[in-house]
């Protein structure tokens, strides 16, 4: 008995001999013909058929309870499968004497389900934690996962769209291995960033990654403007193999980003609201009360009764001099005139923290429908995001939107686009807003909150220390518009040869604005004043590739790219300041009275335009042997503006090699070894961002002289400038085992950066002191762990574990100009030295308090202690504010719908300046004091670290008192999620999938750091913006 089937468009690894497959087919609506040697056949063949199975229906999801269309269902140990329609469901026929079903779906664990005799079987299948058939995208090609010979790890849009920070680099913190970021400020809409890849590898130059968003760089740390829920994946390139095709702007590593798209199928429609608060958390000092700050003023009094250092102290010292009776008659009238003074500071006890500072509200809406059929497909998105800081006065408002269209002309043709824009307002109350803002000032209102006297009485207090007056007087804004577009049109010449141009725009158009009103007590001598900064940026990349993929003889695998590109970027800005502001248009420049700079207080003006372009050829090529032997290499020519002569051009290249060894037939016998798989690679990159577009070039200034106008020489180029240039070697390994449910990746790394951009001190009889040069190199040498795997799951539970680990060692190798007899140079509190870490701290080294004399104590030459600072030698024995281990963990539980999942980041072994204590702890700041600063020394034999209050060194300067170790571990996300069942949705009619969720952020941080928070973007904590605690309500809908 003999039965063909002939499908018009077979689905591919599927053989169809039975009659399941064929109602399988029609169910699909494929169509298909049939054709039996003889009438009697056929008809025997359906009879027997229908006598020995059992139909088994049912319904195939994701752990939301999306289903899942094209998922195949087999009878295990038999060629009978079927494949899922668009609802998910299917139906199959068993054979007698058949039990078991397997379910499996591409980048989806195969699961095997026992029948029972189950008319019907509903099924979740879970994602692979790694899928060795995803495609990456490896610089301008595209390469299996399988068959990369680099180092790069893929992070998924489930994995960052579930926190609420705007910033896109704080999402990724912890979740890849020799990623390390660190955020200096809770301000909503901030860019206090910092991100490196593999350590420090510049003095001078930029350290910051390459950004690149659907093809087009874009800038860093402008992402509070675009929508991250619009994010599909992002790839962050670590190792040569996979950075040296960006060329010179790949030494820093390369964070590909790449946009949702529709997908074919019924048009779908996502909603997603969030609803949160964010809370300050408690300082870890208490500040002194209103009684406590008279109490500290008395002591300091009773030390030095002739200092005016703190507004109470005279009249305390002669409150105390008229109960000794020691009071002179001039001094009792001046005493009896600040007696209300006194009574009323002693009832007052203001608790500025409180008034300061507020639970922030947040909001975010975002739809999204995506759909499409085979020619088109198309995905649009838009949000609205509302977010309050917890400092008054801060907070953003953001709006955004998306377009993704992809369409296929013709058989040859295909072309799409992708297009963000987005905008944000912001409310600004950390001054470093800008990057440029000065946070050790009255202008900081977390700075004034610290200090300001809790006797005082806010709405009496007209001083400029007042943090509630800047809440009244003082408005910083920005609005930041951003624009990030792309246009691609392919040719498919072959079905293996293909050329693409692409087009690509990233502009952003930024003003910011500060206005002080004229009733504040710092405008008495301005009368007010508006400043306004307007900044312009567009950057445009031009590429054209010719790609090849083939695949000979079933062994060679075959892909390549040759390609030319061409970018080009101007930025110009513009900025004003106008004083005597009339207090009814203060918002409006309208306002501002001198326009004419006829008073004393005449307005400036000012601004700036440059101007960079890159030109570039490459090529890439990967080949891969018998799915087992991987080879790729590189090569990219760079011509930059910012060069002259011959250094305008470099070459940049890489070579990897890959061995997957399970793929041999001697590891066939290793059942439990889904992949073993040796990396190596050696390549190099280069960085220009060290220096300004037109940093070769000697610059000009206009000015006059004696009525007459001119130009002087303001800035001395050097045309002998040049990359800097990054050697790096990577040895890496890939292991997978158990169905790929335990999966390990490690890699050893050495980066060699040299020809560093510094600056060289010269005769200042050439009318400078300093020229930019290429000098001195750093080696960077690290260790990354990669493990996550699933170590329980079942058809209605699943646990899963994840954590990364880095080393790294960072290491100067030589200083070049930099460097003296000793191959050392100290700058401020660092010490520059071969052999060291950037970043070593350099200073004297902070020994206690004296218990006999209160003064401050340092270790001498000799170990001893002195109270002569000078007695005191610098050391190095206090580490560096570099990070040399640092990493994230993370695990979920879910069971029937119901997910709690966990996310914790930490950074260990590296120090700080805690600035904030400086100011304080210091005696001689002005300004409320820390509630321990009262156990003070007062008298010979006190044991305290607080010394007394005229201390010759008060507070130690130079000195390692203030220098602290900030490791710290982070519960950066805590998430409970529900996901209703399949029927439940059925039931309802209306949503196609739903997730009800509550997450906090930032729960809690476990550090012996004594600041509001250890994490900061430099090496210095300067009272920064606190990170607030943040607590989330949603829930996710699909239509």
């Amino acid at each position: 008995m003999k039965a063909t089937f002939f499908m018009q468009r077979p689905i591919t690894g599927l053989r169809y001999k039975s009659v399941a497959a064929l109602l399988a087919c029609g169910s699909m609506g494929m169509p298909f013909a049939v054709a039996a040697e003889t009438a009697g056949e056929w008809g025997n063949m359906a009879k027997e058929t229908m006598q020995q199975t059992q139909k088994v229906s049912g319904t195939v999801v994701d752990k939301d309870n999306v289903p899942i269309i094209g998922a195949t269902v087999v009878v295990e140990g038999t060629s009978t499968g079927v494949i899922t329609d668009l609802d998910g469901r299917y139906t199959i026929d068993m054979p007698a004497g058949k039990n078991k079903l397997q379910f499996s779906y591409i980048g989806y664990s195969t699961l095997t389900v026992d029948v029972n005799s189950r008319a019907e079987v509903n099924v979740t299948l879970f994602e692979e934690t790694v899928n060795m058939q995803e495609v990456i995208v490896v610089g301008y090609n595209t390469v299996k996962r399988g068959q990369l010979t680099g180092a790069v790890d893929m992070v998924k849009s489930e994995k960052i769209s579930n926190q609420t920070s705007a910033a896109l680099e704080d999402r990724l913190q912890g979740k890849v291995a020799g990623l390390m970021i660190s955020t200096g400020s809770g301000q909503p809409g901030s860019s206090d960033v910092k991100v490196r890849i593999r350590g420090t590898g510049s003095i001078n130059g930029s350290n910051t990654p390459l950004y690149i968003l659907d093809g087009v760089m874009i800038e860093a740390a402008q992402f509070a403007s675009l929508n991250n829920d619009d994010i599909a994946d992002i790839q962050v390139l670590k190792d040569a193999s996979a950075t040296a095709i960006y060329g010179s702007r790949g030494s820093n590593g390369v964070i590909v980003i790449t946009s949702k798209r529709g997908k074919e199928g019924r048009t779908s429609v996502n909603y997603n609201l969030k609803l949160g608060t964010s809370i300050m958390r408690d300082l870890k000092n208490r500040m002194m009360t209103g009684a406590e700050n008279i109490l500290y003023q008395t002591y300091c009094a009773e030390q030095n009764p002739d200092s005016n250092q703190f507004p109470l102290m005279h009249l305390l010292s002669l409150e105390s001099k008229e109960k000794q009776g020691t009071i002179s008659a001039s001094e009792l009238a001046e005493l009896n005139a600040g007696r209300g003074r006194l009574e009323s500071a002693r009832a007052t006890d203001t608790d500025y923290l409180d008034l300061m500072t507020q639970n922030g509200f947040t909001m975010e809406h975002n739809v999204s429908v995506n759909g499409g059929n085979e020619k088109t497909k198309f995905y649009v998105s838009g949000s609205f995001l509302k977010q309050d800081g917890v400092l008054k006065e801060s907070g953003m408002s953001r709006y955004s939107g998306r377009f993704n269209l992809d369409h296929k002309l013709s058989r040859v043709i295909d072309f799409g686009l992708s297009t963000s824009i987005g905008y944000s307002d912001s409310k600004f109350a950390d001054p470093d807003y800008d990057e440029s803002g000065n946070r050790q000032s009255w202008m900081n209102p977390w700075f004034t909150t610290y200090l300001a006297y809790p006797y005082e009485n806010p709405d009496e207090w007209f001083n400029g220390d007042n943090p509630t007056l800047l809440t009244k007087y003082l408005h910083r804004k920005k609005g930041l518009l951003r624009l990030v577009g792309s246009a691609y049109v392919n040719v498919n010449i072959t079905d293996w040869l293909r050329f693409k141009t692409n087009f690509g725009m990233d502009y952003y158009g930024r003003k910011t604005t500060t206005t002080l009103d004229r009733e504040h007590p710092k405008a008495v001598s301005n009368h007010g004043y508006m400043s306004q900064a307007t900044s312009d940026m567009r950057r445009y990349t031009w590429t054209n590739t010719l790609n090849m993929m083939k695949t000979f003889n079933d062994i060679h695998s075959l892909s390549g790219v040759v390609g030319f590109e061409l970018y080009d970027g101007v930025y110009s800005g513009f900025n004003q300041t106008g004083y005597d502001l009339d207090p009814f248009m203060s918002d409006s420049p309208a306002g501002i009275g001198d326009k004419t700079g006829s008073s004393d207080n005449p307005p400036t003006i000012g601004g700036s335009k440059t101007h960079s372009n890159l030109m570039s050829f490459f090529t890439q090529w990967n080949y891969t042997l018998k799915d087992r032997y991987n080879f790729s290499a590189s090569v990219r020519y760079d011509e930059s503006s910012k060069f002259l002569g011959s250094n305008k051009g470099a070459a940049f290249w890489s070579a990897g090699v890959a061995w997957t060894i399970s793929n041999e037939d001697f590891m066939s016998r290793f059942e439990k070894i889904n992949q073993l798989k040796l990396r190596a690679s050696y390549g190099t990159t280069g960085n220009q961002d060290g220096i300004s577009d037109f940093g070769s070039f000697n610059g000009y200034t206009k000015t006059s002289y004696n009525g007459q106008s001119g130009y002087y020489h303001s800035i001395l180029g050097n045309a002998d400038l040049k990359w800097e240039t990054s050697g790096q070697f990577d040895l890496g390994m890939d292991l997978r085992m158990f169905d790929n449910r335990l999966n390990v990746s490690a890699d050893f790394y050495i980066k060699n950066t040299q020809d560093l951009l510094m600056d060289k001190k010269i005769s200042q009889t050439s009318g400078f002191s300093e020229i930019k040069t290429n000098a001195g190199s750093i080696r960077n040498t690290g260790i990354e762990l990669s493990i996550s795997g699933t170590p329980v799951r079942t058809a209605d539970f699943e646990w899963n574990i994840g954590a990364n680990i880095t080393y790294n060692k960072n290491q100067i190798t030589d200083l070049g100009t930099w460097a003296n007899a000793d191959n050392k140079f100290v700058n401020g509190d660092y010490l520059y030295e071969v052999g060291k870490s950037l970043g070593t701290w350099y200073m004297v080294e902070w020994a206690g308090v004296n218990p006999e004399t209160g003064e401050v104590w340092f270790y001498d030459q000799k170990g001893g202690k002195t109270e002569d600072i000078s007695q005191a030698p610098f050391v190095d024995k206090f580490k560096s504010s570099e990070v040399p281990v640092f990493g994230g963990f993370d695990t979920s539980l879910t069971y029937k719908g119901i997910s709690l999942s966990a996310n914790f980041t930490y950074a260990l072994n590296y120090y700080i300046m805690n600035a904030t204590r400086w100011y304080v702890d210091n005696h001689n700041f002005n300004g409320n004091k820390p509630a321990y600063m009262l156990t003070m020394w007062r008298q010979p034999g006190d044991i305290t670290n607080v010394p007394r209050f005229d201390s010759q060194n008060n507070p130690s300067p130079w000195a390692s008192q203030f220098l602290e170790d900030a490791s710290f571990l982070r519960l950066k996300t805590l998430r409970l999620s529900w996901t209703p069942s399949r029927k439940l949705l059925e039931k309802q009619k209306v949503f196609q999938s739903m997730n009800i969720f509550c997450q906090g952020e930032n729960l809690f941080t476990v550090t012996g750091y004594s600041g509001m928070d250890p994490e900061v973007s430099g090496d210095t904590d300067y009272m920064s913006y606190p990170t607030p605690i943040s607590v989330t309500f949603g829930v996710n809908v699909s239509f």
